[in-house]
């Protein structure tokens, strides 16, 4: 029979396959993109705000499932707010990704000659922050108060926080958006610390 700890467990697995799942869909899939070559910007057939706002909130979620599967603790705040963000830079909507990364080009070059080099070194920096953050879950599981645990993870967040903000370049009403989404991980954090503080009586 499953035990309380080992159902949480699970359900939180469940939730995060399909979370990650679900963004990697709605990046590769949901939307079908074409280059205007009049524009000098890809287009889609349809609106996509509606997937770019459930991407977002795929994110928030998804972060907290995982940040519950990895944390080992109570305290989950901070390390929901390193997978957020590297889910944020991650998980930008192709369409939204692609037109960044071509407007940024055409600002170096005047042209899109850089296009696929910058994709590529997002691709990078990606990766890079992604091998910060699984360092930092490690350090964390052998020394949650560790200098190295804490620099680990703001590193990463700091890199995905930075690519963010590149990837968002040409939409910044989806770049406020993503920061909107931090709001319930502040609240998570204020009713976490509330709950340490002891009060006087």
């Amino acid at each position: 029979m499953i035990n309380k700890k080992n159902w949480q467990t699970l359900v939180q697995i469940i939730f995060s396959v399909l979370g990650l799942c679900a963004l990697n869909w709605i990046d590769l899939h949901a939307v079908d993109i074409q280059y205007n070559e009049q524009l000098h910007e890809f287009i889609a057939q349809y609106d996509t705000t509606g997937y770019a706002i459930f991407n977002v909130f795929l994110c928030l979620i998804t972060s907290y499932f995982l940040a519950r599967l990895f944390s080992w603790s109570k305290s989950t705040w901070s390390l929901m707010f390193t997978f957020y963000m590297l889910l944020l830079c991650t998980c930008v909507p192709y369409l939204i990704a692609a037109n960044s990364a071509m407007y940024l080009s055409m600002q170096f070059s005047r042209s899109a000659s850089f296009f696929h080099s910058i994709l590529l070194v997002k691709n990078g920096i990606k990766i890079l922050a992604l091998l910060l953050l699984v360092a930092g879950i490690w350090m964390r599981y052998k020394d949650r108060h560790s200098p190295i645990t804490i620099g680990l993870l703001l590193l990463s967040t700091v890199i995905s926080s930075v690519l963010y903000e590149f990837s968002t370049f040409a939409y910044a009403w989806y770049f406020y958006l993503g920061l909107f989404g931090m709001i319930p991980i502040f609240y998570l954090a204020l009713r976490q610390n509330q709950t340490r503080v002891p009060r006087d009586h």
